[in-house]
């Protein structure tokens, strides 16, 4: 498999570790199909039991729409990250073999940016300079702490729904302490397995909840919304979607894993197409079974029973097994500027501040639509944009003149979606 396999969970969109493409064999890179499926299998998570919510409030009509428009907006996405790459200057190395003067060779050297940061970071340096890696920073830390805090959210309504409950202010501190120490591994490699477990005991849970609704246990005769009954329900839907397609910020993770990095773009169409399929099922499937829902699927599923209560308790295991996989990059974000803060302190703060804005929030639904429409939608939608665009605005030739026109776009309907929905969401 590949170098990134380590990291292949709903929550590694998020990673931005640098993975020079010299450190992998030919053999331990990923396959075109390889990437596919990893792609999809970063989407499907724990997001995917608020699909049949989103489908509710946006209506059957938008949601299968949207589905698709909402991967193709991705699929655009990753490729302005990818054309961005052919703007940045050439190496030192590159530089220093050149035929040219050593004026050329400082003139280049002047363009670099700093070395060891991460590729996304470097094309926000040559975009807009420090300032721009600076505010890239804080996008990611904001990205962090709000799916962090959707995450913190799902095991506080899971773990409310059974008797092993000890209240919502009990069930957050016991869960700030358990994320806190699994947050201590030195890197997230050490929690590989989690992404195994994770997908077996999500399939395995909405294999009970199909069977719960199949069974007569929803109830009859009630009217599936075709269109949003509301600009909330509207919201709420695009939050959950937006949430449900975050790999954008993974771009040149996975492109660097890759024995054909070229075929990035077309792989992401496969994925997100196959992604929006899947979705159809999930959300437009248990939404006929469970159509007065109020929230996640799960919380459709009786209070009592050994296979509720074990199916909302592995799903709890799930996040709490890769919850890590945002805390610990988070955490190393913060000490690499603030190298004087310890381990322990650095993983404390994060989960203590995610556990307290977890407990504001009154569903995990909610957190996550949330995220979705402000943290997700930000870095997935306007970043690429405005990066491709402050790149190819100054270039006189007609197309890129047009590209840039194209990106401005873009990026002013991400702009507008985004503050639209957050505020109705906020208020």
């Amino acid at each position: 498999m590949t170098g990134a396999t380590d990291y292949e969970t709903e929550l590694s969109l998020l990673l931005q570790r640098r993975q020079p493409r010299t450190s992998f064999t030919e053999e331990s890179l990923a396959s075109n199909t390889e990437t596919t499926i990893n792609l999809i299998k970063t989407c499907m998570g724990t997001g995917c039991l608020a699909l049949p919510f989103a489908c509710q409030q946006g209506g059957i009509v938008l949601f299968l729409i949207g589905l698709f428009v909402v991967g193709a907006w991705n699929v655009y996405s990753v490729h302005r990250l990818v054309q961005c790459l052919s703007y940045l200057p050439k190496s030192r190395q590159s530089s220093d073999i050149t035929s040219n003067t050593t004026r050329t060779n400082s003139a280049q050297e002047s363009q670099l940016p700093p070395e060891g940061i991460a590729l996304m970071s470097q094309v926000a340096w040559i975009a807009f300079g420090s300032l721009g890696v600076q505010v890239l920073d804080g996008l990611m830390m904001i990205l962090f702490f709000g799916v962090i805090t959707a995450y913190y959210c799902a095991v506080l309504t899971f773990l409310g729904d059974t008797p092993f409950s000890l209240g919502r202010i009990g069930d957050g501190f016991l869960t700030l302490i358990i994320l806190t120490v699994l947050s201590l591994v030195p890197h997230v490699g050490a929690l590989k397995y989690a992404s195994a477990f994770g997908m077996i005991a999500l399939f395995l849970t909405f294999g009970v909840i199909f069977f719960y609704g199949l069974s007569g246990h929803n109830e009859k005769g009630t009217t599936l919304n075709m269109w949003p009954s509301s600009i909330d329900g509207l919201s709420q839907w695009f939050g959950v979607i937006v949430f449900g397609f975050g790999i954008v910020p993974m771009t040149y993770n996975y492109r660097s894993s890759m024995q054909r990095p070229q075929d990035i773009v077309q792989v992401t169409v496969h994925a997100m197409f196959g992604t929006a399929c899947s979705y159809v099922f999930i959300g437009w499937g248990l939404y006929a079974l469970f159509p007065s829902l109020q929230g996640d699927a799960l919380s459709e599923l009786p209070r009592h029973g050994v296979f509720p209560i074990a199916t909302r308790l592995a799903m709890v295991t799930v996040v709490l097994m890769t919850a890590p996989f945002l805390i610990v990059p988070c955490a190393e974000l913060l000490e690499g500027k603030w190298q004087h803060v310890g381990r322990l302190c650095t993983r404390l703060t994060i989960c203590g501040i995610s556990c307290t804005l977890a407990i504001l929030f009154p569903h995990f639904v909610q957190a996550l639509s949330l995220v979705g429409s402000t943290c997700v939608a930000a870095v997935s939608f306007c970043v690429p944009a405005l990066l491709h665009w402050q790149l190819t605005r100054e270039y006189s030739e007609q197309e890129y003149r047009h590209l840039a026109k194209v990106d401005m776009l873009m990026f002013m309907l991400g702009i507008v979606l985004t503050m639209i929905s957050t505020y109705v969401l906020l208020t």
